[in-house]
């Protein structure tokens, strides 16, 4: 597969240049348990329209940016059809879900604290815009881990293009082949591995197909075993220095 690769020349002087690599997050599905609630407010609102076969639609798009998805949408159930269909979601949303924080996936403390605390860049690259992953990310209380964050509004092309993880690797002043990207979607993956990154997946909603798994670095079952394999690298890094 052909690889999108930036060069990007370190700064001088920048802190965030002087580690030995830098880990760039997803953050639905990842970081925050939200794809689930989304798969659970697309099928009460599949239920609502009459639409039976929508989990195939959905999983389609799992990991796209909202225009992709409605795109879908609008295939199936034509243009009105899928305006009204994205309505009843956002419905369904505020009715079971808009109450408080999102809840936060198993073990995300624990790996964000654990490189953090050993200097390790971080950013988190959505496919949300900008304004919702901060708010989101203030509302769980994570986004003081982050060094930058990027949005799917600051980029051309959404994933599988290889667009917001050169755009974060620029940001934190690393070249990609320095950056790991944790990502549960198959076109977070793709991106991910087009960019020139090392991907590990931690599967959410979705469980690897045999493409997937072949592009993938590691996978792990949660972020609890991503946060070992993390120290592990620490360790390691730190002896060889």
């Amino acid at each position: 597969m052909i690889h999108w690769k930036k060069q990007i020349k370190k700064q001088e002087n920048n802190p965030l240049s002087k580690a030995p690599f830098a880990v760039i997050f997803d953050m639905d599905g990842v970081l925050l348990d939200t794809e689930n609630i989304a798969k659970q407010c697309w099928k009460a609102a599949a239920e609502t329209v009459g639409w039976e076969d929508w989990e195939k639609t959905y999983l389609g798009v799992v990991g796209n940016p909202m225009d992709v998805q409605q795109a879908a949408m609008n295939e199936t159930l034509g243009e009105e059809g899928g305006t009204r269909f994205r309505e009843v979601i956002r419905e369904h949303f505020r009715e079971g879900f808009s109450g408080g924080p999102l809840p936060v996936k198993t073990g995300a403390e624990e790996v964000l604290s654990l490189l953090h605390e050993n200097g390790i860049p971080l950013a988190v690259a959505s496919s949300t815009i900008e304004e919702i992953v901060r708010r989101n990310l203030t509302d769980t209380d994570l986004l003081h881990y982050f060094d930058k964050v990027i949005g799917g509004d600051q980029i051309r092309n959404g994933k599988p293009a290889p667009d917001i993880f050169l755009k974060a690797a620029e940001v934190l002043d690393r070249p990609p082949e320095e950056c790991y990207v944790i990502e549960d979607s198959f076109h977070g993956i793709r991106a991910a591995h087009y960019a020139g990154c090392h991907p590990v997946m931690v599967p959410d909603v979705l469980q690897p197909t045999r493409e997937i798994a072949d592009l993938a670095q590691e996978i792990f079952p949660s972020l609890l075993e991503t946060a070992e394999y993390f120290r592990m690298l620490c360790e390691t890094t730190k002896q060889e220095n």
